[in-house]
């Protein structure tokens, strides 16, 4: 739920390896980066950052639609002649995190969206993911939005749990839901708030070789994308629960390197 997700997230270990297209010897296990589609500065890096963007890392990136506000954006784009590959389509629609995007409703999602699902014969679309994993509103958008689920294969999750079995657990339940869809975790943490988060960098560093490593062997996920890529600091202190990739400046964490080793 951090806005730098949108970032510089998974795709920093990918390009400390070699590049910002990586993916294991098995063609299934990705880590990239998501950009929203509208760029809003809520969400842009820019070339201020720390970690300012380079064309390699844009191509990289998986566009998405964060709300109404974009669709019919995304459905030029959709219909032009360079489609993007894929699509993910609306973020958190059950939650409006910092008031950056709106609180929209199952049916008012399947309303403003069946004309895009429509128009992606060539896209790859990743369904409208909820704030809470396992709950009702994708099944009450599937409910509202007649063969939309039937166009769209792949369906995503943010986990947060600083108990690894709980972070798990959400992604299996998910599954649970719906066995023929993909799984891409398009945020993964101990937590987003620091609620309940004592973990010092060695037990960060655990927890992430023991969820990753999980989740790599569950066999039906295909993408992970850590949150956060950028500096941030829960519980204001830098050495409880950071779950941070890079530092202030823009250098690598220890945590970028497990997660460098996790990916490769």
């Amino acid at each position: 739920m951090y806005p730098s997700l949108f970032f510089v997230v998974s795709l920093l270990a990918a390009a400390a390896i070699a590049g910002p297209v990586q993916k294991r010897q098995d063609n299934k296990f990705f880590a990239f980066t998501l950009q929203s589609l509208d760029k809003k500065d809520h969400y842009n890096q820019g070339n201020g950052s720390p970690c300012p963007s380079t064309p390699a890392l844009e191509a990289a990136r998986i566009p998405i639609v964060m709300d109404p506000a974009d669709t019919n954006a995304a459905i030029d784009w959709l219909r032009s002649d360079h489609p993007p590959g894929y699509l993910e389509l609306f973020n958190e629609p059950d939650l409006s995190f910092a008031g950056a995007t709106p609180i929209t409703t199952p049916e008012e999602s399947a309303k403003n969206l069946t004309e895009l699902i429509n128009s992606a014969p060539n896209t790859q679309l990743i369904a409208p993911v909820s704030a809470y994993p396992g709950g009702e509103w994708l099944k009450e958008f599937a409910g509202n939005c007649s063969g939309c689920m039937d166009k769209i294969p792949i369906v995503s999750a943010h986990v947060y749990s600083v108990d690894p079995d709980g972070a798990l657990s959400q992604i299996t339940n998910l599954h649970s839901q719906w066995p023929d869809k993909r799984i891409w975790v398009t945020e993964l943490s101990l937590t987003t708030t620091g609620d309940g988060c004592n973990t010092n960098a060695y037990q960060e560093s655990d927890w992430m070789k023991n969820v990753v490593g999980r989740i790599k062997g569950l066999g039906y996920v295909d993408r992970i994308f850590w949150n956060t890529g950028t500096w941030g600091i829960l519980n204001n202190n830098p050495d409880v629960c950071n779950p941070s990739l890079t530092n202030e400046d823009g250098s690598a964490t220890g945590l970028l390197g497990t997660y460098k080793d996790l990916c490769t």
